[in-house]
């Protein structure tokens, strides 16, 4: 390959400087609200990179690769900027709503702004996917920009044991410039390369949580019940494909025992079947999880 340094990220950083606000209201006995505002500026810059080798025939994609990246400007600078927005009623003492929506913003890393290399072995040496596939950043990048509104509905017992409580909490995401590829070129019978880009994305799902307390005694201590069920859907708005490796349905159930200094645990751990996949990264369907304990 040649006796050079490939380098990469070459003194690269990435800093940030936040300022936030936060504000909390009590209106009424029952009604209370919650607004908070930040802002990030994240700057990156990164120096001039160099392949392995600026000769031969084995190099010649990444030399061209380094050259037009050292040809370009490198710094970067996003102004994200955050809100979200609670408002919590207590309807009854057994039922409390939260209704909520929140604006979060996500600057690109720096391997998905400024790795660079685009031979086949340069570019696989890049990505936290573990799926063989070869990754090329993109320095035009944008910060993700996501919008999600969510109702939290809390059941819980009215009484200061809280013996019982079920959350259940639908929600919508709509993602500008979510950060996903684009396809670039097959570099074998099982793996592509791709890169880096912007695209528009949309998930929603319900998230739900309980607990349940079994007993509670001073021989046997505090037996609870508890248990979480979670489930996604996402949707690239350009390639209309799912999103990249999202969790399908799935779930724990576990029980807790508390006796004095001493704390137990059972559970079980269940997924299922993975038919919703990423075909643009060929990511393939699963079979569903057996339990765990």
């Amino acid at each position: 390959m040649g006796p050079g340094t490939f380098n990469n990220i070459n003194n690269g950083h990435r800093d940030r400087l936040g300022h936030f606000a936060e504000w909390e209201a009590q209106w009424t006995p029952r009604v209370s609200t919650l607004l908070g505002l930040r802002n990030d500026l994240v700057m990156m810059n990164t120096g001039d990179v160099s392949p392995y080798s600026w000769t031969g025939m084995m190099s010649a994609a990444d030399i061209k690769a380094a050259q037009n990246f050292n040809s370009i400007k490198h710094g970067r600078t996003d102004v994200n900027f955050d809100v979200t927005a609670l408002t919590r009623w207590k309807t009854t003492d057994s039922l409390t709503i939260e209704a909520g929506y929140a604006r979060k913003s996500r600057a690109p890393n720096l391997y998905e702004r400024y790795a660079w290399g685009q031979g086949s072995m340069a570019s696989k040496m890049i990505g936290w996917f573990g799926d063989g596939n070869g990754y090329v950043g993109n320095p035009n990048l944008k910060s993700e920009v996501g919008n999600t509104a969510s109702v939290t509905f809390d059941w819980h017992d009215p009484s200061i044991a809280q013996k019982w409580g079920l959350k259940v909490q639908p929600y919508y995401t709509y993602v500008h410039n979510y950060i996903n590829v684009n396809f670039v070129k097959n570099l074998s019978a099982n793996s592509n390369q791709y890169m880096f880009a912007n695209h528009n994305a949309q998930m929603y799902g319900i998230n739900s949580s309980g607990h349940y307390t079994v007993w509670n005694t001073s021989r046997y201590g505090k037996g609870e019940l508890t248990g979480v069920l979670n489930w996604v859907r996402g949707q690239d708005k350009v390639t209309h494909t799912g999103l990249y490796q999202q969790m399908p349905l799935n779930g724990t159930l576990g029980l807790n025992e508390t006796v004095g200094p001493w704390t137990g645990r059972v559970e079980m751990n269940f997924v299922k079947a993975k038919s919703t996949v990423d075909s643009l990264r060929n990511e393939p369907h699963t079979p569903a999880t057996p339990c765990s304990t």
